[in-house]
């Protein structure tokens, strides 16, 4: 287990605070990306957050671009 092999305490996390997730998404492994994008969403307005999400040119096609959708579908 990761605890033991850190020898750290660990858990598994589960993604909390979404709705109107597909199943696949709500597991562990999303854990980590899904909060980032929960705290992105609520300091939004901090300086300089938007203005480097403006100039990131994020891919529109193929698998990147389908789960880049699911995110910017996710925002506010």
């Amino acid at each position: 287990s990761s605890k033991r092999m850190m020898a750290l305490p660990a858990r598994i996390g589960e993604p909390k605070g979404v709705g109107g997730l597909i199943d696949d998404i709500l597991n562990p492994a999303y854990s980590a990306p899904i909060g980032l994008i929960l705290w992105g969403s609520k300091n939004i307005e901090a300086p300089g957050v938007g203005s480097i999400a403006k100039r990131i040119k994020l891919p529109t096609k193929g698998i990147i671009g389908k789960f880049v959708q699911t995110i910017r579908d996710l925002l506010p």
